[in-house]
Formats: C-alpha cells, sequence, structure tokens
C-alpha cells in the first residue's frame, strides 16, 4: 500500500506537544485533508488557495504544487505508483488524476460533490465520501466508465445502518470493508465489502466504545486498530488491546497551544508512526512525535510489612509510581502451625511435657513485573503481573510424657494434629481506561 500503518504495543505514546508542521502562512486558512506517503511525503489541500502542496521528506517549505483546475480542494490520494487523486468537486463535479512525472490531469470519475474523503482501495477502486449527499460511491480505475456505484448511504441523510449523516473521512482495509466517519450521527461505521448495510463500530450506540462528537477522519493501523478524528471534541482517540484511549487534545477543549486542537479535519501516519493532523481552526498542521523510548518510569517507592503472629504470616506489597496510577496488592495471608497436644486425666506424677516445635518458614519471594507506558492526562493504567511463592517447612513435632506412679505405670502418648497450611494469594487488577 501508499500510506503508512504502523503497528503499536499497548504502551505506545505520543508527546503531547505538537510542533507545527506548517502554519497557515504556507497552508491558508481551514486546511481540510492530507496525506502522507510511506517514503514520507507530505500533502496538503489547501483548500483556501485551491492547490495542493507538497513536501518532501526533511523539508520545511513546499518543494511542488498543483494548482491547475482546481477548485477548493478537500481530499487527496497518492497510490504506489505516484499517481495523485485530487478532491474537484466542489464546483467542477469530479475527482482529477494527476499522473505521476506529469503536468496535466485527466478526470478520474464524475461526482456530485465535493469529496471530504477519498480512498483508492488495492483493487484499484476509488472512493469517494460526499458530504452534502450523504453517500459514499466507488468506481474501479481499471474500467473506462467514469460512472460511480454506491459504496454507502442513500444520498438522503439518516441515522439507521443503511444511512449516513454528513460522512467525511473513509478508510477501507486489505478485506475491502469500508469504514466511514459518519460525523452527523457521531459514530464510525462498517460496512462489509459489498455491503450497504453498516455495522456501528465506534461512537453512537456501539457500547464499550467511545462517545464522539462530529468524527471526521478514521485510519487503521497495522494490526487494525482505529485512530479517530474526533472534530468537536478537538482530539484525537485510539483503540488497542485496552479498549479506547485519548491520543492528544485530551482536554477535549478548543485552544491554539502546542497541546490543543481546534476542530481538527484529517490525520495520518508517516513511516515513523508520528502522527500529522490537519488542524483546521488553527489554520496549521500539527505533528505529534511517537515516543520511541522502551523503558518507562522506575517506581518511586515500594513498601513491605511483615507481620508475624502466633497464626499468621501476612506479606503486603504496594507498588506506585509517579505517571501512571498501578496498583499492585500481592498478600500472601493465613499461614498457620498448630500443634495440639492430646489431653489425658491420669492422677500420678509425672514428669512435665516436653513439647519441641522446630517450625521454618522460607521468605516469601514476590517478583514483581510491572510494566505500563506513561499515559496522557486522561489516561491512568494499571498493568500487575504478580508471581508469587511460599514454602512452608515445619519440622515435626514430638513430645515425650514420662510418667511413673506406684503401683500402676501409665504411658500417655501425645498427637500432634497435622500442620494446616492455608495458601490464600489477593491479586487485584484494574484497569483505568476513559
Amino acid at each position: 500500500v501508499s500510506y503508512n500503518q504502523p503497528k503499536f504495543n499497548a504502551f505506545t505514546y505520543w508527546n503531547a506537544n505538537a510542533t507545527t508542521f506548517a502554519t497557515s502562512g504556507t497552508v491558508g486558512t481551514t486546511p481540510y485533508g492530507l496525506f502522507v506517503s510511506t517514503n514520507n511525503t507530505v500533502y496538503v489541500a489547501n483548500r483556501a488557495n485551491s492547490r495542493i502542496q507538497i513536501w518532501l521528506e526533511g523539508r520545511t517549505i513546499p518543494t511542488s504544487n498543483i494548482t491547475n483546475g482546481l477548485a477548493y480542494p478537500y481530499s487527496i490520494f497518492v497510490t504506489v505508483t505516484g499517481d495523485i487523486y485530487v478532491d474537484n468537486g466542489y464546483s467542477n463535479d469530479r475527482v482529477d488524476k494527476w499522473t505521476f512525472n506529469r503536468t496535466t490531469s485527466s478526470s478520474a470519475m464524475y461526482v456530485k460533490a465535493a469529496c471530504y474523503g477519498l480512498f483508492v482501495d488495492i483493487r484499484s477502486n476509488v472512493y469517494c465520501s460526499m458530504y452534502n449527499i450523504h453517500q459514499v460511491v466507488t468506481k474501479s480505475l481499471n474500467s473506462d466508465s467514469s460512472m460511480w456505484i454506491v459504496a454507502a448511504g442513500t444520498d438522503c441523510s439518516g441515522s439507521t445502518s443503511n444511512t449516513l449523516n454528513n460522512p467525511r473521512g473513509i478508510f477501507v482495509d486489505a478485506e475491502l470493508n469500508l469504514y466511514v466517519a459518519d460525523c452527523g450521527n457521531d459514530r464510525i461505521q462498517q460496512f462489509p465489502s459489498g455491503q450497504v448495510t453498516g455495522i456501528t463500530v465506534a461512537g453512537s450506540t456501539a457500547t464499550g466504545t467511545i462517545t464522539l462528537n462530529c468524527p471526521s477522519g478514521v485510519v487503521l493501523d497495522g494490526d487494525g486498530y482505529f485512530f479517530i478524528v474526533d472534530s468537536y471534541n478537538h482530539r484525537i482517540v485510539g483503540s488497542g488491546p485496552n479498549g479506547f484511549r485519548c491520543i492528544v487534545g485530551c482536554s477535549a477543549v478548543a485552544g491554539s497551544t502546542s497541546s490543543q486542537l481546534s476542530s481538527p479535519s484529517d490525520l495520518k501516519f508517516d513511516s515513523y508512526g508520528n502522527i500529522f493532523v490537519t488542524d483546521q481552526n488553527n489554520n496549521r498542521i500539527q505533528k505529534f512525535i511517537l515516543i520511541t523510548t522502551t523503558t518507562y518510569p522506575a517506581p518511586t517507592t515500594v513498601q513491605t510489612t511483615a507481620v508475624p503472629t502466633t497464626s499468621a504470616i501476612q506479606t503486603t506489597k504496594v507498588l506506585t509510581t509517579n505517571a501512571i496510577r498501578t496498583t499492585v496488592a500481592s498478600t500472601i495471608n493465613a499461614i498457620e502451625s498448630t500443634v495440639v497436644p492430646t489431653t489425658s486425666a491420669i492422677d500420678s506424677t509425672a514428669a512435665p511435657i516436653t513439647s519441641v516445635i522446630d517450625s521454618t518458614v522460607n521468605p516469601t519471594t514476590i517478583p514483581i513485573d510491572s510494566t505500563a507506558g506513561p499515559t496522557t492526562s486522561a489516561i491512568e493504567t494499571a498493568v500487575v503481573q504478580t508471581i508469587s511463592a511460599v514454602e512452608t517447612t515445619a519440622a515435626p513435632t514430638t513430645s515425650a510424657v514420662e510418667t511413673t506412679a506406684d503401683p500402676t505405670t501409665s504411658a500417655v502418648e501425645t498427637t500432634a494434629a497435622p500442620t494446616t497450611t492455608n495458601f490464600q494469594i489477593g491479586l487485584h487488577h484494574q484497569i483505568f481506561s476513559d
């Protein structure tokens, strides 16, 4: 594929403070779509100035522009061959194709409105998400016809499984499943390949996911997890093995600082896993850097309390850290060794009962392996992996009683009740997520 789908672990995080890749002086007002290729070339749809701007990797200013015949482009997609597909539907009702190393374009598909999202799948089908028509349409690029067919939506707004309401960003996976950021319905819809009935996979009515407010972009990483532009909540959210979490902009308040966004519209990964975002109302492109360290903050305190009693040994370990809310509670409780001598009612003169108890308890060993990445401001994560081992060895209890009486001699045997060991481990595992 021509786009980047990095793989991340459950604790991957990004610097919450972005660097500004391009300001309004370069990308104009309210930039919308962008694309980042596998060789890290960045393409931005400069809507205000009706052009596509291109940055080669490492460049801070655009190295080239596409301007001919464009009117307020919203979206862009680049194929593995370097062909560039540009939305030109706002007033020209078409999608343009700019062939690699050519200076002229051709019409790839005719449409009825601007394409807020463009995508080309692995079978060379191009998709256009028409915000005002409430529909996603598609066409094979291998066909000479410029006509399209409906992929999702009925061209009337609605909230049912087969309708859309102001769809924006789109994504198509390797199995040709279509994902739509259904802005007006606050949800992400999945349309299985060839189907026009959708399944809500995030947002409204999708229990156990996350609350969205006009999602405007969606991409899948290399493991199929979602990364979503939650536009009216001014943040980027993502899913993973532990569910959904906020990635950046987690105050959910519009702002212009390096940690804030204002109605973002699109996101893409580069090959390093960094996130590029069109920060629409701040008139800029923001870049959030992936934190690549493999180490996590060390524990600041470890408290150990051992409380021996006549009947129990209790050990409690508590691990806390600065950056994450991690609790490890491991208790080894009620290790009891009881010896009960048998009494005998004999009226005699006897040597004192001698009882020897040799009870050796090896130290409790509790290795704690807690690995957790730092969290963003809205995420608290606890991961616990506890291995507990207790060995208890008690020497046999021996009791001897010698009794001498005249005229009768009696031997009294004292029986030690078997040692009883109760082994209980309490393991608490809590996961806090947004």
